[in-house]
């Protein structure tokens, strides 16, 4: 299964010609080290496993030391990319509920040289679940990203008249934010405000293709066989005076050959896409 996947990976990146990809539920280090080697002919630079996080959260410093020392991956965001990474960053959530809980969920950030500029990119995984416990968490854990951020990337000297936060280099962000914008708008504008001043969604003024459906997904579905679903939890943020190129879009690529799984035990999300000129 994991070289199943790990080769899917490799057929996206070579089809779309991606630059860098942002991951998330990479846990397992045995199968990162396989979609390294997968990957290293087309994407040699990672972020890898980064040992050392800030944090806010002594218990989450703990969980995500604990968590290497069994083999995981603490937060399980991972960042590939064709282009030379220079920096690397990573943060851990002061907040959990529930299994995230004991996730270490948080976020990488990288400094990437393309074609001789700079970019930054940033990965991260929200808490899970619906409901008003769960969403007060989303909305913590954003605030503690944008701040974090703001650290990593210092704002640049220029200034814009409508108060946007203008970093030292492009940024962009995409992750797994756990909230829909089509089915949670309300809830989605409220999580995304600490952001909303560096931020913009790629898919632009269209509504967004679900990417957790039972509609569209047969793995989704079955694993979900008593409920439905048509949400949008993954997103890529860009900032308003990067250009946007294609908008975000599901990619709809299907394994060639089935994959025999013991359990329904993977993530049954859609992979997403959108190009950036910088």
């Amino acid at each position: 299964r994991m070289s199943s996947i790990a080769d899917f990976i490799v057929h996206i990146v070579k089809k779309y010609n991606v630059d860098v990809l942002v991951l998330q539920e990479i846990f397992s280090k045995r199968f990162y080290k396989k979609l390294k080697a997968a990957l290293a002919p087309i994407m040699p630079s990672t972020t890898g496993v980064i040992r050392r996080a800030y944090s806010n959260s002594c218990w989450m410093s703990f969980l995500h030391k604990l968590l290497h020392a069994f083999s995981f991956i603490g937060s399980g965001v991972i960042i590939f990319s064709r282009h030379p990474i220079v920096d690397q960053q990573m943060m851990l959530f002061s907040e959990g509920t529930f299994a995230d809980a004991f996730a270490a969920k948080g976020a990488v950030a990288a400094r990437i040289m393309v074609n001789g500029k700079l970019l930054g990119v940033v990965g991260t995984h929200l808490q899970a679940h619906d409901g008003e416990v769960v969403h007060r968490v989303r909305v913590s854990q954003v605030a503690e990203l944008a701040a974090w951020i703001k650290t990593v990337f210092p704002r640049s000297e220029t200034n814009d008249e409508n108060g946007s936060y203008f970093t030292d280099i492009p940024v962009v962000m995409a992750g797994d934010f756990n909230c829909c914008v089509n089915n949670n708008a309300e809830d989605f504008e409220d999580m995304l405000g600490p952001l909303s001043e560096m931020f913009q969604p790629t898919f632009g003024k269209r509504r967004p293709e679900a990417t957790f459906t039972t509609t569209d997904n047969d793995f989704c579905e079955y694993q979900n066989k008593d409920a439905e679903y048509d949400h949008v939890y993954d997103y890529i943020f860009k900032q308003p005076h990067i250009q946007l190129l294609t908008p975000q879009e599901v990619v709809r690529d299907t394994v060639i050959e089935p994959v025999h799984i013991r359990q329904p035990c993977v993530p049954a999300f859609l992979s997403i896409r959108a190009v950036v000129g910088i």
